[in-house]
């Protein structure tokens, strides 16, 4: 996970960095490998599993391999503080089913030491309920479910080599996303009778590739080239109740595009600097909608009015090697993101208007940072600030409707429109030790102060991230076979939201405690236990959804292959998927290092949200 500079040849929309997603690949004849896991909850009741299978063979001049996983969660539990309210009474968790089931096939050809093309199949499957707000009244409660949740994915990923000094990487994608949500009349889920119910269909598909040369001309000269290419169709329509009317389906289609240069330079022995630049641009070819239109009666399918975007994105990182345990980094850059179609065309479950004109966000970053390396102790740390223009806000807007020429209504909503700014200042700091042969340990702290300058909300506070949190495990070998993982992670009060977007408030901060006892039978046959309790119970975050209780675990592992059985199947593909990270904007906060603030309002039944399918 590249956190805060990432580069630029990656892919455009990485603000804050971008998560690099590798895939085993086998490295045996023949070897097979199968995991599976059984949750409980604090009473000790049947709380879910997981399980895992991989076979996989690893021939002179090519590869092949299969993988399946299932996940299921039955429920999980409240706190056992938790206040029962008019809409959870407590202990399992209402509506906190799921399932998801995943399928994974990869075939590989390696004709010689340095190339390699691989086309993999990917087809998940998933469920879910959605949990009641637990403090709202039951007459504004969402009664919703996704009975489909389906993603299928198939791609081609190649490395060739052309001469000793150039290499050439391509992939080529296709992923399609069909999903279901159903609105229904009450926590029975058993009818749509009510105007509040529907059902919300989604049928979207990506398709795309990119190009990537890189270089080595010398050591003032490592240069690398990259062009990415990318089209999103969004389609969706939706079932109404109570008369069971089905509108026309509405598409939105758009191209995005990146061309980008990046040139790594060694100027000293110990120093190396890279420099890199990219321009992107989206094409908007369609953007459909079926609603009420400004002067017309009745609801009818239009267009949007169509506008394309250009940005550009610059960056430069120092690299010094201080010493050979110590190491030094210094960056800064200057990267946009452009809205999604659900930031343009949303109607927010009709809380919001579109914009079309909505421009890309703008982050300028700077990073300092570095390693040391004292014996078996390993010291990291970084300091950051990050300046964001342009942020996406919810502005509040009004909007009217008309039912006859002169019966119009007047529509309190909210527009997004690029008139927030925001300041980021953040601290990381880690550290691992090698304590002995039999003991490992490490841990790490977060700092990180945000400010968002709403003009819409004077009183607003980014939401959903803590100021302080931090992490720290052991990892003990008791004896030969046999190790115990306590862990124990720490945050601050965090601000939340009611469900109204009126009043900001904080929640508390915890402590969560967790020990995980792994034992090794054989070279092939693995068991762990584990568990996690939370110190502080009762905690919601965002509003109205209450934490999760502890529970415990315990698993099974087989590994299998022709020649040592138990061996570990080899190292990770070369090949990988890039996925932006938004360090510093309003949308989503990457897992283990908070960044961003999230925000976001409507409370009526259209859903018109857009879920941009993953390449």
């Amino acid at each position: 996970m590249a956190k805060g500079y990432a580069s630029v040849l990656d892919g455009p929309g990485a603000l804050g960095g971008a998560v690099n997603l590798v895939t085993i690949r086998p490295t045996k004849e023949a070897e097979a490998e199968a995991r599976g896991t059984i949750s409980f909850d604090n009473d000790g009741d049947y709380q879910g599993y997981t399980g895992f299978a991989r076979l996989g063979t690893k021939q002179e001049s090519w590869y092949a391999q299969a993988r399946y996983s299932r996940s299921f969660t039955d429920h999980w539990d409240l706190p056992d503080d938790f206040t029962p309210t008019a809409t959870e009474d407590g202990g399992e968790r209402d509506f906190s089913r799921s399932r998801d089931d995943r399928l994974n096939l990869k075939l590989g050809w390696t004709p010689n030491a340095t190339d390699e093309y691989a086309i993999n199949y990917t087809r998940q499957e998933g469920s879910k309920n959605a949990p009641l707000h637990v403090s709202d009244a039951l007459s504004t409660q969402r009664f919703w479910s996704w009975p489909q949740w389906d993603i299928d994915s198939m791609y081609f990923l190649s490395t060739t080599s052309l001469g000793d000094k150039v290499t050439l990487k391509t992939r080529a994608y296709r992923t399609g996303f069909d999903n279901l949500l159903r609105a229904l009349d009450n926590r029975n889920q058993n009818s749509q009778t009510l105007g509040r119910a529907f059902n919300s269909y989604y049928d979207d598909e990506a398709w795309g590739g990119s190009a990537r040369v890189e270089a080595d001309l010398g050591p003032l000269a490592q240069l690398g080239v990259a062009a990415h290419y990318r089209r999103d169709r969004h389609v969706e329509w939706q079932q109404s109740f109570p008369a069971g009317s089905t509108e026309p389906k509405q598409t939105n289609l758009e191209d995005t595009y990146s061309l980008a240069l990046e040139n790594r330079m060694a100027v000293a022995p110990a120093i190396t600097f890279t420099l890199g630049g990219s321009v992107d641009w989206r094409d908007l070819r369609r953007a459909e909608e079926y609603g009420a239109v400004p002067g017309r009666t009745g609801s009818v399918l239009f267009s949007y009015p169509i506008k394309d975007s250009r940005a550009w994105n610059v960056q430069g990182r120092v690299d010094w090697t201080v010493a050979q345990d110590t190491e030094l980094h210094a960056s800064l850059s200057s990267r946009t993101r452009f809205p999604t179609i659900f930031g343009r065309f949303s109607s927010r479950f009709g809380g919001a208007v579109s914009n079309p004109d909505l421009d890309a966000e703008r982050a300028t970053q700077v990073e300092v940072g570095g390693v040391k390396r004292l014996g078996d102790v390993t010291l990291e740390g970084a300091v950051f600030h990050a300046w964001l223009d342009d942020a996406i806000i919810a502005f509040p807007f009004i909007y009217r409707t008309c039912i006859a020429a002169v019966v119009c209504t007047d529509n309190a909503v909210s527009q997004s429109r690029n008139v927030g700014k925001s300041e980021q200042t953040g601290l990381e700091l880690s550290v691992t030790a090698v304590l002995s042969d039999a003991v490992w340990a490490g841990a790490n702290y977060t700092y990180l102060a945000r400010d968002l300058d709403d003009p819409s909300i004077p009183a607003f506070h980014p939401t959903g991230v803590p100021r302080h949190k931090g992490f720290a495990y052991v990892d003990w070998t008791v004896t030969e076979g046999v190790s115990l993982v306590p862990n124990v992670e720490l945050a601050s009060s965090r601000w939340t939201v009611n469900t109204a977007g009126t009043r900001y408030y904080r929640t508390g901060a915890y402590a969560l405690v967790g020990l995980r006892a792994e034992y090794r039978v054989t070279d092939a046959l693995e068991l762990s236990a584990g568990g996690r309790t939370c110190s502080t119970a009762n905690i919601r975050w965002p509003m109205g959804s209450p934490n999760r209780d502890g529970g415990c675990s315990s698993a099974c592992r087989v590994n299998i292959d022709a020649e040592r059985a138990g061996e570990f199947p080899g190292p990770f593909h070369e090949h990988s998927f890039y996925q932006p990270i938004n360090r510093p904007t309003v949308r989503r906060a990457p897992p283990g290092r908070a960044r961003c603030f999230r925000t976001g309002r409507g409370n009526c039944p259209r859903r018109s949200r857009h879920r941009p399918c993953a390449g």
